[in-house]
């Protein structure tokens, strides 16, 4: 059975599937393609016609199993909710991948069961990557590209589900926008912009890593990085206007390779301070940015141990490898209170507690042990602390 909704753009066609509705794939923004490449998201124009709201729409453009998928014009919208009901509790999921992959068409994002259980349920697509979290706009040649246009995507599609939940049958009371991992630190970044308050009355970050705001000077380290990945020079950067957006893939994997797990509680690449987001979300918080929203926050118990790979070389072992990551990330004034936390005696004692790190990080069977009897649970406690827990 079809069920046709007029939203602000024009009315969709959703179609009744296992005891719910669905709408899938609905454009909220403009094709980010050709001129609108490295732009912040543009609102997608009114259509006339009833638009066929039946599949998902593409995924963003990744990696995904060693394949490349998705597409550019990949900014959409999903819609699922039960047959009967209105002033439907709502929930809105951002999906997590680092910033780098991810798509609301996952089978393990999608919102059947939700809606099977009386939940108005929506969940979008961002850019991600180096189409939607790389800041070129400081290179010369690229002076008129937008910065975080992965963040402006989630600004635009928060107030597009906003201005539509009533037509879809939701309570604009009771909004509950939730996610993990980058999609938890998405959340967080929500309760700290400007453009989406008012949009949302609830927030569950989950796995989210409170500090991802990256710094002018390592959004600098990744670009270079993803030059030397690509074999460019700055001379080449004209080149991302018009070559094929898979091929930057190649140089984002060999950024990511050498700068990930030197910054723990932090995805590069990742949002960078500018209007969108003018404050670091934990400040934004202390300030009153997020007053009057009902926040659930958590971690899995030493969930470090993702930031401490045997192959990894990368990760700070010693208090001087700590002390220039916390500068560089703006977290020197808390030196003092870690050194007196954590008190290993001495940068050999830490070089141990991280080769045993690795050893547990690759040797223990998922969900099995007692990881707090193994000897480097300091500095396991030490990644989680740093990566999770709110300073």
């Amino acid at each position: 059975m079809e069920h046709i909704i007029e939203t602000t753009l024009g009315k969709v066609r959703g179609y009744e599937r296992d005891g719910m509705i669905e709408y899938l794939g609905i454009p909220y923004a403009k094709p980010p393609v050709g001129p609108l490449r490295f732009k912040r998201c543009v609102l997608h124009d009114a259509w006339d016609d009833i638009y066929d709201a039946k599949e998902y729409g593409p995924a963003p453009i990744q990696y995904n199993n060693g394949n490349v998928i998705g597409d550019e014009d990949c900014l959409t919208v999903n819609v699922q909710r039960p047959v009967e009901g209105e002033n439907l509790p709502v929930m809105i999921y951002i999906y997590g991948g680092g910033y780098n992959t991810g798509y609301s068409g996952d089978e393990m994002y999608r919102g059947e069961a939700f809606a099977r259980d009386g939940i108005l349920f929506f969940s979008f697509n961002y850019r991600t990557n180096v189409l939607g979290f790389y800041d070129f706009t400081t290179y010369p040649g690229c002076e008129d590209f937008d910065s975080n246009c992965g963040l402006s995507d989630q600004i635009m599609a928060m107030n597009w589900i906003h201005e539509n939940i009533e037509a879809f049958g939701g309570d604009l009371s009771r909004v509950t926008i939730f996610g993990e991992s980058a999609g938890g630190a998405s959340v967080i970044n929500m309760l700290a912009c400007p453009g989406v308050k008012g949009t949302f009355t609830q927030a569950i970050a989950q796995s989210s890593l409170p500090n991802c705001m990256m710094t002018h000077q390592t959004a600098r380290e990744n670009i270079d990085l993803f030059l030397e990945g690509m074999n460019w020079t700055e001379k080449d950067l004209p080149r991302l206007r018009i070559e094929d957006p898979k091929l930057f893939l190649v140089g984002n994997e060999y950024m990511a390779a050498r700068q990930q797990y030197k910054n723990p509680g932090m995805f590069l690449p990742g949002p960078i301070q500018d209007d969108l987001m003018p404050v670091r979300p934990i400040d934004a918080i202390r300030s009153g940015s997020a007053d009057g929203i009902r926040l659930i926050i958590g971690s899995n118990m030493h969930e470090g141990t993702m930031f401490v790979h045997p192959e990894n070389t990368g990760f700070p072992n010693s208090w001087t490898m700590i002390t220039q990551m916390m500068e560089k990330n703006g977290h020197s004034d808390a030196l003092p209170q870690i050194v007196g936390f954590y008190h290993p005696s001495s940068n050999d004692s830490f070089t141990l507690f991280k080769d045993s790190a690795k050893s547990m990080a690759s040797s223990i069977p998922p969900l099995t042990g007692d990881v707090r009897q193994i000897g480097g649970d300091p500095f396991i406690r030490f990644a989680t602390d740093y990566a999770f827990e709110m300073p």
